[in-house]
């Protein structure tokens, strides 16, 4: 099923701060997109952000000598020797597997899903379940691994991120469209969209307070400034104010690593658009 193209002031406002934000030398070099070609570091920043909802939800995981195999509810942007994200609380160290984290590709097909039920138990007749069934356009990928066997279940709220462990949603917010009548039918536009950024610390700062905070705050600000002066610049959205929400560290239920204090953090920017009179 081919994807819609962007119409619409607030769906052209997302496609306007994805392409804004993904062309900031500071997101791309916080992704670890540090090639040579600013095309590849352009496609790698592209690939961490997502429109609306995080990653691409997970439908089964099982692990089989040594081989992770992930069945994937719909299509991905991945590609073999890429790095993927799994997260999920079902995945994770709450669950009963620890299978999050940062995993490289070394296969794909296309695959059939079938049907499953709420208690994930596969169904034969398809009626019962009609929201569940994706079709034949699902992926299926393995990464190798050194991990026991784990027979095939279905994650409830697992999903994979066709990136590394750092990235972007970019989404509506409460006001993401208003609108003012001026003369002759003409309208002004503007609105709010939001950006959440969620990243890992590095594995040397896990376990320091100082530090771990020093590597959020500097990212965060760094990101927002290069947002700031990229903004109304060449052909990028005009911006006419952001509002950041302080990040914060995550909590110790969603981590991969129960014995990291300082694992992963969020922080929210609120961007205005559009022209005001």
């Amino acid at each position: 099923m081919p994807n819609l193209a962007a119409n619409g002031p607030i769906t052209e406002a997302i496609d306007a701060l994805i392409t804004l934000l993904a062309n900031v030398p500071a997101y791309q070099a916080w992704i670890g997109a540090t090639d040579p070609n600013p095309a590849v570091n352009l496609a790698a920043a592209l690939a961490s952000i997502s429109a609306g909802e995080i990653g691409t939800p997970v439908a089964s995981v099982a692990v089989a000598s040594n081989v992770l195999t992930v069945k994937l509810r719909e299509p991905a942007p991945i590609a073999v020797g890429q790095i993927v994200t799994l997260t999920g609380p079902a995945i994770g160290v709450q669950g009963s597997t620890n299978l999050c984290g940062s995993w490289l590709v070394t296969s794909i097909v296309a695959v059939e899903l079938p049907w499953v039920d709420p208690l994930n138990n596969p169904l034969s007749d398809p009626s019962h379940n009609p929201y569940q069934y994706t079709g034949t356009d699902a992926i299926e990928f393995t990464a190798l691994l050194n991990a026991a066997d784990i027979a095939e279940f279905f994650p409830d709220g697992a999903v994979c991120l066709a990136c590394g462990p750092r990235f972007a949603v970019v989404c509506k917010s409460g006001k993401s469209l208003s609108t003012k009548s001026i003369a002759n039918g003409l309208q002004i536009l503007n609105g709010e969209l939001e950006i959440l950024l969620e990243g890992n610390i590095s594995a040397q700062y896990r376990m320091n307070a100082v530090n771990a905070m020093r590597e959020m705050e500097n990212a965060f600000g760094s990101i927002v400034q290069g947002i700031a002066a990229l903004a109304d610049t060449d052909d990028y959205m005009l911006i006419r104010s952001m509002e950041q929400v302080d990040p914060e560290f995550i909590s110790e239920s969603e981590q991969v690593d129960g014995m990291a204090r300082f694992e992963k953090w969020r922080g929210l920017i609120r961007v205005s658009w559009g022209l005001d009179s």
